[in-house]
């Protein structure tokens, strides 16, 4: 199997969950500290102590940027106004040169944790920050070109999605992104406000609104994005897909989308790339105007580069398109026009990228089957397994994920597992050897992952702080730490 990062596609799926917290954006790692930097550097790196005294009233996000510069410490005493009041910040140590401040606010809400009055919790630090009350904040400017250091408060992060080349953090309004095929930010997401459901292939992407309808925008090559646009037409801004349902599941793979929805007893529509059989019409044609793939209730719905997985709600699942590598687990590697529907041991969840399949059952157990050229179907070996096989875990799991070649799991006590490609640190272990075998990437920072995202090269978590950590294949950004340098750990990435 060739490994060409030009034609591979990722697919990640979430049902948003509740994840109460505020959160604070840019995307950067865990910051470098004055103590990191060696002897002759000191001119470089500065601790800068932000005191904020009032509590701007009306405008609970504030940011506050500097530009970094060398030179020796100087102490900056200023006012920032944001929404009604305006709020007095003292820095020291903030390097000559770095004299020039501007504050924004935000006209979002946090949500209230356990108090009536509004809490506030500062990232990537985690000092609380309450109305009236002063608070300590340490922050680390870094002399990276015109990179800001900055401090801000955010709508709750209410879940994360991985697809292709990128990666979205969702919350309580638009949801903002980053790497490649997302949009320049959150603001292209007009109209996208709480998406109950969110999927990414590697050139288009697609979300549920709350109200049911689906909304697809990146490259419509072969009509992946609907018919709403032009095919080999690009758009960042979210283009409705005519359904006759209202949606509660969606996916997207390499140059197709699906979508299920409830009504009539539950039906599955496909759109655009079909010479595999991805739309499941018994076809091979491509149509950019949903076609129906699939009738019944369906729990789990998944898209691989060119073929598709649904957990039937009897917790059996049904499998069209490629099947390559033996993906689709009926025991050939012949490709399905129309869907091929298969008993399990009740399986909830299905997860498909790349040409390997793997399927969360009931009982917490994982079991995958496929290509296994790099480990990724967790037994040990690397043999293509055209049937599935059962992942041996440390604890019971309630989320996977898979990529090109490589396969995550969340499990119910908190830890992360992953297993097979891991030449662009997929795994996570700051190794960059492949491991056939579930291995448990380098740490959290203390912090206990909820939610899981997996994309071709790159994952991330969503902890319950909350906050965002991500690590792998990072050449378009998808890692989201202001580099293209591949994360072989974890990285914490502030969301803006």
């Amino acid at each position: 199997m060739k490994r060409d990062r030009s034609i591979v596609g990722g697919v990640g799926v979430i049902a948003i969950g509740a994840f109460l917290g505020c959160a604070g954006p840019a995307p950067e790692g865990e910051p470098t500290t004055a103590a990191q930097a060696d002897a002759g550097a000191d001119s470089q790196y500065s601790t800068a102590t932000f005191q904020l005294t009032v509590a701007p009233t009306g405008a609970q996000c504030i940011r506050i940027v500097t530009t970094p510069a060398s030179g020796s410490p100087t102490t900056q005493t200023f006012a920032v106004t944001a929404g009604a009041s305006t709020a007095t910040l003292t820095m020291t140590g903030v390097p000559t040169g770095a004299d020039t401040f501007t504050g924004n606010a935000f006209n979002v809400v946090c949500s209230s944790i356990g108090s009536a009055a509004p809490t506030w919790a500062a990232d990537p630090l985690s000092t609380t920050v309450r109305a009236g009350v002063p608070a300590m904040l340490m922050l680390t400017f870094r002399p990276v070109g015109a990179e800001s250091a900055s401090v801000n408060f955010v709508s709750n992060l209410t879940g994360i999605a991985a697809g292709g080349y990128n990666t979205y953090a969702l919350t309580d309004g638009a949801p903002y992104a980053w790497g490649v095929f997302t949009g320049p930010s959150s603001s292209t997401f007009s109209g996208i406000t709480a998406p109950t459901a969110i999927a990414s292939g590697p050139y288009h992407s697609c979300a549920v609104k709350p109200d049911g309808t689906v909304w697809c925008w990146g490259y419509n090559y072969y009509g992946g994005v609907g018919p709403n646009i032009a095919v080999g037409s690009v758009t960042f801004t979210p283009v409705q897909v005519p359904l006759p349902f209202s949606a509660t599941l969606v996916s997207a793979g390499n140059y197709h989308s699906c979508a299920y929805g409830a009504a009539a007893g539950g039906t599955v529509y496909c759109w655009g790339y079909n010479a595999d059989g991805e739309l499941g019409n018994g076809t091979t044609t491509n149509t950019a105007t949903p076609v129906l793939a699939l009738s019944g209730t369906v729990r789990s719905l998944a898209a691989g580069q060119y073929s598709n997985i649904a957990v039937t709600g009897d917790g059996h699942y049904a499998g069209w398109g490629s099947n390559t590598y033996g993906q689709l687990g009926d025991g050939t590697t012949t490709n399905r026009t129309t869907a091929v529907r298969l008993a399990t041991d009740s399986a909830v969840v299905a997860a498909a990228t790349g040409y390997h399949t793997c399927l969360l059952h009931a009982d917490g157990s994982i079991a995958c089957l496929g290509a296994n050229f790099y480990g990724q179907i967790g037994d040990g070996t690397t043999l293509t397994r055209a049937t599935s096989t059962k992942v041996t875990l440390p604890a019971a799991a309630k989320s996977i994920g898979v990529g090109y070649a490589h396969s995550c799991a969340l499990l119910v006590n908190g830890q992360v597992m992953c297993w097979g490609d891991n030449i662009e640190g997929e795994i996570g272990d700051l190794t960059g050897v492949n491991h056939p075998t579930p291995t448990a990437p380098a740490g959290f920072g203390g912090e206990t992952p909820a939610a899981l995202a997996v994309g071709t090269y790159h994952n991330c978590v969503l902890t319950t702080a909350p906050n965002v950590w991500c690590w792998g294949g990072n050449f378009n950004g998808g890692v989201g730490d202001g580099t293209y340098d591949d994360a072989f750990g974890p990285l914490k990435v502030t969301v803006q």
